[in-house]
């Protein structure tokens, strides 16, 4: 069969690559240098994953979970990862991880760290998915306000009004790499004492988690209020 640019984009619009290569009898690794040749761009895993869910064959396609079964899903997984048998868990992803990055030439690790450090961040004062989810519910049981310039050179995050309190996203500051790291906290040490000097006490949250589920905002509030019974000044809840 000719292999023509029409006919594999027709095929591509309807079928995987894996469909793609068993309906037309060659290796993937053959299908993939025609479709390189001709210019085809090969779909990204998340175009990939709703193309394939468009087909109606995934286990999980029109199920909906109630809001109290999201959450005793989520309790069940920091359960599970607060666990002996998760932190050993923990300590293994951990190791691979190193593992893998010792592996990588020098060339490959700074490519990685520099595209890191140019990837898009939050502009000030704009919330991460994360920072939205966990403002609504905070909404829900405080007076709260978002984007806030307390300080003349940074705009807050979240501010509990009637409690004073701002709380601060922040990326675990190991992200940052080694060089910044410093840097990091000695801003965050000023900004801190600024805004204890303007009548406020701080909370940074570092954000470890890709969760943004309901339970683990109310695990945060469970800390905070664990917080507006001390004295502190400034705290750091790692969620």
């Amino acid at each position: 069969m000719l292999l023509t640019k029409e006919l594999l984009e027709e095929l591509y619009s309807k079928m995987s690559l894996g469909q793609m290569a068993k309906s037309l009898g060659i290796a993937r690794s053959t299908l993939y240098y025609h479709m390189d040749k001709m210019g085809i761009a090969r779909r990204s895993k998340s175009a990939a994953q709703k193309q394939h869910l468009l087909a109606g064959t995934h286990q999980r396609l029109g199920v909906r979970h109630s809001d109290l079964t999201k959450d005793k899903i989520s309790d069940a997984r920091r359960e599970f990862w607060d666990s002996p048998e998760g932190m050993r868990q923990r300590e293994a992803l951990a190791a691979l991880r190193r593992k893998e990055w010792n592996e990588t030439t020098r060339r490959e690790q700074n490519s990685i760290v520099s595209r890191l450090h140019s990837a898009p961040r939050p502009m000030p004062g704009e919330l991460s998915h994360f920072g939205h989810k966990l403002a609504n519910f905070l909404a829900t049981c405080e007076k709260i306000q978002t984007g806030i310039r307390l300080t003349p050179d940074h705009v807050s995050d979240i501010i509990l009004v009637e409690r004073r309190v701002v709380l601060e996203l922040l990326l675990p500051i190991s992200v940052y790499g080694e060089q910044e790291q410093r840097r990091v906290e000695e801003r965050y040490s000023r900004l801190q004492s600024r805004l204890n000097d303007a009548g406020y006490r701080v909370v940074v949250i570092e954000d470890r988690s890709n969760s943004i589920s309901t339970a683990r905002c109310k695990r945060v509030y469970d800390q905070l209020l664990e917080f507006f019974a001390t004295d502190q000044q400034n705290s750091t809840i790692q969620s």
